[in-house]
């Protein structure tokens, strides 16, 4: 019986948190973004995690994806909180060319 118990009791538990992440995922889903493509001079790993090691911290940045193949960086961001010229000058404050290409917006 105590062993139903537990099993009853961590099932529960992980219902609960399954739910709680889909509920967070649908709030941000929500929220309007702006996805901009930047063309760069990162070349190396190092450059990769350098750049999007910072640009993640900004706020108002949600995802940021270094593409050494295309040498291009690709930035969700949330409008409200910042601009694409912030995102610009982080970037070249980090010793990398910057250049916006493209700026996507959705909902």
């Amino acid at each position: 019986m105590k062993t139903s118990m537990r099993f009853f009791a961590v099932a529960l538990i992980a219902l609960a948190f399954i739910v709680g992440i889909s509920s967070a995922k649908d709030s941000v889903a929500a929220i309007p973004t702006n996805e901009i493509t930047i063309e760069t001079s990162a070349f190396s790993w190092m450059c990769k995690n350098k750049i999007e090691t910072n640009v993640l911290k900004m706020d108002g940045v949600m995802d940021c994806e270094v593409n050494l193949d295309t040498k291009t960086i690709t930035v969700k961001l949330d409008p409200e909180n910042i601009t694409p010229l912030r995102v610009l000058n982080e970037i070249e404050d980090l010793g990398y060319d910057a250049t916006l290409i493209n700026e996507k917006s959705s909902k």
